[in-house]
């Protein structure tokens, strides 16, 4: 993907039907170990009936999780920009649920 100055890669879930309620699509890093000052930065679209949540995790190899990011429900029909400071220990991965 590319648009203007920004380079990368997408993902989405279509929240339409078939979609069930409740259903969530799980992105995990590899195991990182972010330095002060990194973050993770991302554009994200969340307009719909069925919009539910985004949100961005530390999550540790055994499962357990930190919440470090989070946003709830429908907001306006146009791309947003996040960026969320990371300060994850040495075994630990990002989460985005």
């Amino acid at each position: 993907m590319k648009a203007g100055l920004h380079t990368g890669s997408y993902m989405y879930i279509e929240t339409s039907y078939p979609r069930l309620n409740r259903e969530a699509a799980h992105l995990i890093s590899p195991q990182i170990s972010a330095a002060d000052g990194n973050c993770l930065s991302f554009f994200f679209h969340m307009y719909g009936l069925n919009i539910r949540e985004l949100a961005v995790y530390e999550q540790t190899l055994s499962g357990s999780r930190r919440l470090l990011w989070r946003l709830n429900g429908e907001h306006e029909d146009a791309w947003k920009f996040a960026s969320v400071p990371l300060r994850i220990p040495k075994g630990k991965a990002v989460k985005v649920k």
